[in-house]
């Protein structure tokens, strides 16, 4: 019994979310939604899954520890702060679950499954390409441009890009996808590798954070708050002051584009498993 896959992940996942609630890194409700993500994931795809989806959430925690001081100013532009809720866990792990919860449902043998994993895989390269790219890219001094009309913008605002948001992007999905072949490589599996795959795993993670920025430029939501006259994303800004609306979808936060931008990134390796 204690040698069955549920126990062995919920033990697991037990120990990875207590610490970073420890750490606080995660709140009350995130750290529930974290437990039963680590719980599927590796119920699903093992060992190789789990230390995709741990590769990326100790390199998210880590960054936001990194110059947290320098970073105070343009944090407060976002609705949220660095302590991840259950909404934030699962913008960023809701693919992955749905990926873990098919190959559940279908076995794990078949095309099904390894397009479930790649889905998965994909998914991690575009929420770490992103993160990588907001936490490394709010370390450069100046303002970042604007996606859609390269206008410069305080950093902070969404849909600002800079040089070094970007290289971030593409060392994120690349950390990712490596981390991936070399747990294959340790760990061989049902799970399906190549370097064509690896290339569009890498391309995948782009995307998503490509799309991240061009919702967060355009869709997303914004508000403006009247007393410290500066545009934000909460809808209360960390003044107090109720903010007010602006442009975009009322509806679309962060959350929501972040997970518009993961199912960019696993439709990105769909069409890339297809042709190899």
């Amino acid at each position: 019994m204690w040698r069955s896959p549920w126990c062995v992940g919920a033990f697991i996942s037990s120990c990875i979310v207590s610490a970073a609630y420890w750490r606080r890194d995660l709140s009350l409700s995130g750290l529930f939604a974290a437990f039963l993500l680590g719980l599927f994931v590796y119920v699903a795809g093992g060992v190789v899954w789990s230390i995709v989806l741990v590769a990326f959430f100790l390199s998210a925690s880590a960054l936001s520890h990194v110059q947290t001081a320098n970073k105070r100013s343009v944090m407060i532009a976002f609705a949220k702060g660095g302590q991840r809720d259950a909404a934030q866990v699962l913008a960023n792990g809701s693919i992955a679950l749905l990926a873990a919860l098919f190959v559940l449902w279908s076995g794990r043998c078949g095309l099904g499954s390894n397009t479930a994993w790649l889905i998965f895989l994909a998914s991690l390269a575009g929420a770490t390409a992103d993160t990588w790219a907001t936490e490394i890219g709010t370390l450069r001094p100046g303002e970042p441009r604007l996606l859609t009309t390269l206008q410069s913008v305080p950093a902070g605002r969404s849909g600002g890009v800079t040089w070094l948001g970007s290289l971030a992007a593409l060392g994120g999905a690349s950390f990712i996808t490596l981390t991936a072949w070399g747990a294959l490589l340790l760990w061989p599996g049902p799970w399906r590798f190549s370097a064509e795959l690896a290339i569009w795993g890498i391309l995948a993670g782009l995307v998503g954070s490509f799309v991240d920025s061009l919702l967060g430029a355009t869709l997303q939501a914004q508000y403006f708050c009247p007393r410290c006259a500066k545009i934000t994303e909460a809808r209360v800004h960390h003044c107090g002051t109720p903010t007010i609306y602006r442009s975009g979808w009322r509806w679309l936060n962060n959350d929501w584009v972040n997970f518009f931008s993961l199912c960019a990134a696993a439709v990105v390796v769909i069409f890339g498993s297809l042709l190899f």
